[in-house]
């Protein structure tokens, strides 16, 4: 069946039928009754508009639940054609690209070499970008998340500033979006890995929780009431930039004795390095590995760098109540030299009533933040946030162009 669709303006009815794809694909499975409570829509609309698009192919009846009393209820959900989402994880040396369905399953990824310090950084992304669209045959793409390491000014245009990337009001995003010609959202890496988290992760169970991640540098994301906490300039939750020691190293942004440059991965090596502990060309596994051996002075390092991560942890969970803190990131693979020190020390230094806030460790693995900037395209399909509001229209659209072919 063949459609025609105004491609300057959506219809009501097309926005309808995007906010339940949306809705489908970040929840997973849902009966009508329950699209109908979420969306706000009447029960008969619903009915009509998942009518059609069955019939489009978008989406699916999966299975029937019983109930105790009238008729059951039959869960409708996403048809692997409903479209796909790219993400990507820039980082100085590299970048890690998949290729995301709808449910947050990984369809394909990739890791290739960047240099974020060429001056054809723009151009050098762009092509790769395109390369790997190509070789993932995808069919409908509904967008493009991007996850860098620093702030994000606007949304909508994608200008980055990041210390660790050496940029300053790079326009990241208008420029993907324009030579690809496709939606773009970047933000935050340690922000695009909360929004993951409310998709499809232990995040769909809390309205109010913290995301810390560990490992080369140290990251921190907000979500009050559901809503990720940006602040005025898309910088807010540079944890690994609070002071922790006055004489401490200088860190990477030009200050002293910064978070991340006292616990950061490279300060760990650092100190197994003064130690004699690890030669050069260790890494902080090697560390880890000794330290599981028994050997004290490697424990040490690391329950040090866990006194000062449970101290600034303590003070965010004072100030944000949370309900949970969730710890992520590459250096999780050391969390069993970590956790008893940063755990004694988050208890003692919370105020009496946030004592049983959990504190959930999830594994890693470098596909995972981009995994939260392919997540990105997902949450902004349905947000009605000015700030990526030119790029949330661009991708409903493109939700409802992923039926025009069938």
């Amino acid at each position: 069946m063949k459609k025609v669709m105004d491609q300057g303006r959506l219809s009501k009815s097309d926005l309808n039928r995007s906010a339940i794809l949306a809705q489908l694909g970040i929840a997973g499975a849902a009966s009508r009754t329950d699209l109908a409570r979420l969306l706000n829509l009447s029960p008969a609309l619903i009915t009509q508009l998942t009518r059609d698009l069955v019939s489009d192919g978008l989406i699916r009846e999966t299975r029937t639940l019983s109930s105790s009393g009238g008729r059951p209820a039959t869960l409708l959900g996403l048809s692997s054609e409903a479209g796909t989402t790219i993400g990507i994880k820039v980082v100085a040396d590299h970048l890690t690209f998949v290729a995301m369905a709808t449910d947050g399953a990984i369809l394909m990824s990739s890791t290739v070499d960047f240099n974020s310090s060429a001056s054809s950084i723009l151009e050098d992304l762009a092509e790769k970008t395109a390369s790997f669209i190509s070789d993932s045959k995808s069919s409908v793409i509904l967008g493009i998340g991007v996850a860098v390491p620093g702030a994000v000014r606007d949304s909508n245009t994608g200008s980055v500033d990041s210390v660790t990337l050496g940029w300053q009001g790079i326009p990241l995003g208008a420029t993907l979006a324009r030579t690809l010609s496709l939606p773009v959202v970047v933000e935050n890496n340690v922000n695009a890995v909360a929004v993951a988290e409310q998709l499809y992760g232990t995040g769909r169970n809390f309205q109010n929780f913290l995301v810390v991640t560990i490992g080369t540098g140290i990251g921190l994301s907000i979500v009050i009431e559901g809503d990720l906490y940006r602040g005025s300039r898309g910088a807010a939750g540079e944890l690994g930039h609070i002071e922790i020691d006055p004489e401490g190293p200088i860190c990477n942004c030009g200050k002293k004795g910064c978070l991340e440059a006292v616990i950061g991965q490279t300060s760990l090596e650092a100190a197994g390095n003064d130690k004699g502990l690890i030669s050069g060309e260790e890494n902080v596994g090697n560390l880890a590995n000794i330290g599981r051996a028994g050997n004290a002075a490697a424990q040490e390092i690391f329950q040090t760098a866990a006194r000062h991560l449970g101290t600034a942890v303590s003070n965010l969970v004072n100030i944000f109540d949370p309900e949970a803190i969730l710890v992520l990131g590459e250096g999780v693979s050391q969390w069993d030299l970590w956790s008893s020190e940063f755990l004694t020390t988050l208890r003692s230094k919370s105020l009496p009533g946030a004592l049983g806030i959990p504190v959930v460790v999830e594994h890693w693995n470098d596909a995972s933040w981009a995994q939260g900037a392919a997540s990105l395209v997902l949450s902004a399909s349905r947000s009605t946030n000015s700030d990526i509001g030119v790029q949330a229209s661009k991708i409903r659209r493109r939700f409802v162009a992923a039926g025009v072919s069938k």
